[in-house]
């Protein structure tokens, strides 16, 4: 799967019954290391804020192995689960979820629906600053039918900024922008900000829009979106949207390298609530410290290099390269600190540090965050935490919000997750993706959700064939 950024330039019935292997507690973990886990996610935070930011629900059409419209929601349902950090949406009943899980096979399209938040988020951010006036609108559609290649690819997105709910999308084919739309919900009643349309010779813009609105549709180009124009020209009224929507942040693959952590903290900035989560989850880690990276410009590699980052990233100097080196401290036999470099580290502990750095900065700020592959390289209780501190009313005052994938079966028992933050993703019979939540399934809060699910109740599990079968077949 291609990261969306780098298209743009830039280079990432019931299940009752079974056996229950999880206490019924609600948090289970939450007295223990989750417990300790949101005491210091708390610490350094900003002040306290209202929650005026949160994603309602998501939709895309046509990319990659999603062909139809698919939607995931954020949205509580009326069930009567565990409540957890349940968030308001202003002028209306709904509540909001902080955090979604998505199960599926292997190959099920889960990557895929994250990508497609990140494809969103990543043209609205570079559609303009980026995109070449003949360049067209780098985009995947549905390669299993060759219909779907010429049909638009299309997003749509509901969303709070400022305590007033917006519903924004997008349509576009490999060379332009087709549609851009932009509605306001601020007491309940849609009201249209805007509204691009191919067949328009001129956009539409409703009565509430202010600034030099026709300016900037005329410094828009066909391959580039109104809002990104908009904000590079400053307009103050959809700035914060433009905002909310490029700063949602996305990891994928395993990342659990030295390289993948070392990266992650180039800049010399390391959150010490980091240690003490390093230090509870007995990875033996006392301390930190940064060394200036050395780069001996005459060596050939070097010289090379350098050139090659001229040529092709002319914006790019060898300084911009340098950076710091972290080094991380364990307890020798003599009592004493021994820094290790990151490559003596565990895969675990490497994940760790690169994921909760994400994690913190989203707590903290009460953004969103998309992980792909959760419980890579971690352990089952470490998931549960991670999910945990969303879900905490302490940890996440300020509305941050998790859509991560899994295998994790686990983390299905018990009531660690409410059954409407469980989704399934699984392909038909043509090799598109389809999107549903566990609620579209008659089930009780006493069911034992994991066993449903393993039994394929539920779908989104792959065939188990007879695999010993084709130990003796030919290649």
């Amino acid at each position: 799967m291609r990261s969306s950024s780098q298209c743009w330039g830039e280079g990432e019935a019931s299940g009752s019954g079974g056996r229950r292997r999880r206490s019924k507690d609600p948090f289970r973990h939450c007295c223990v290391f989750a417990g300790f886990l949101q005491n210091i996610a708390c610490k350094g935070r900003f002040p306290l804020s209202k929650v005026a930011r949160m994603l309602v629900r998501f939709s895309i059409e046509n990319h990659f192995s999603i062909r139809e419209e698919q939607e995931l929601s954020l949205v509580c349902s009326s069930l009567k689960d565990p409540i957890g950090a349940l968030f308001s949406v202003p002028n209306t009943e709904l509540k909001l979820l902080p955090a979604v899980v998505l199960y599926g096979a292997n190959a099920s399209g889960k990557s895929n629906f994250i990508s497609g938040l990140e494809f969103l988020s990543e043209t609205v951010r570079y559609s303009h600053e980026r995109g070449k006036p003949e360049g067209g609108v780098p985009r995947s559609p549905f390669a299993l039918e060759k219909k779907w290649s010429d049909a638009p690819t299309r997003c749509n997105i509901e969303f709070l900024v400022n305590d007033v709910r917006y519903e924004y999308g997008f349509s576009c084919n490999d060379d332009a922008f087709l549609e851009e739309w932009l509605y306001a919900h601020p007491s309940g009643k849609r009201q249209t900000i805007y509204r691009r349309e191919s067949d328009r010779k001129q956009m539409y813009f409703g009565k509430n829009l202010r600034g030099n609105v026709k300016t900037i549709e005329s410094l828009m180009r066909r391959n580039s979106l109104y809002l990104s124009v908009a904000a590079q020209n400053a307009n103050e009224q959809l700035t914060p949207i433009y905002t909310y929507l490029t700063n949602f942040s996305f990891k994928f693959g395993v990342q659990s390298g030295s390289f993948d952590a070392q990266s992650a903290f180039l800049d010399g900035n390391f959150d010490r609530r980091m240690i003490k989560l390093l230090q509870r989850a007995d990875t033996g880690i006392s301390d930190y410290r940064f060394e200036d990276m050395k780069i001996e410009p005459e060596s050939p590699f070097i010289k090379d290099f350098s050139e090659l980052v001229k040529k092709h990233l002319k914006e790019v100097s060898l300084d911009t390269l340098k950076g710091k080196r972290i080094s991380l401290a364990h307890t020798n036999a003599a009592g004493e600190p021994q820094y290790l470099s990151l490559s003596s580290e565990s895969s675990g502990t490497l994940r760790l540090l690169v994921l909760f750095k994400e994690i913190f900065s989203a707590l903290d700020r009460g953004t969103f965050l998309a992980i792909d592959e959760l419980d890579a390289s971690l352990h089952t209780y470490l998931v549960e935490d991670i999910i945990s501190l969303f879900n905490s009313k302490t940890a996440n005052e300020k509305g941050a919000q998790l859509v991560a994938t899994t295998h994790d079966t686990n983390l299905l028992c018990g009531k660690l997750l409410r059954r409407d933050q469980i989704w399934f993703v699984e392909k038909n019979k043509v090799g598109a993706s389809v999107i549903y939540p566990l609620t579209d399934i008659r089930t009780r809060n006493t069911d034992n959700i994991e066993s449903g699910y393993l039994e394929g109740r539920f779908g989104a599990v792959p065939f188990r064939g007879r695999l010993d079968l084709l130990v003796g077949d030919e290649a």
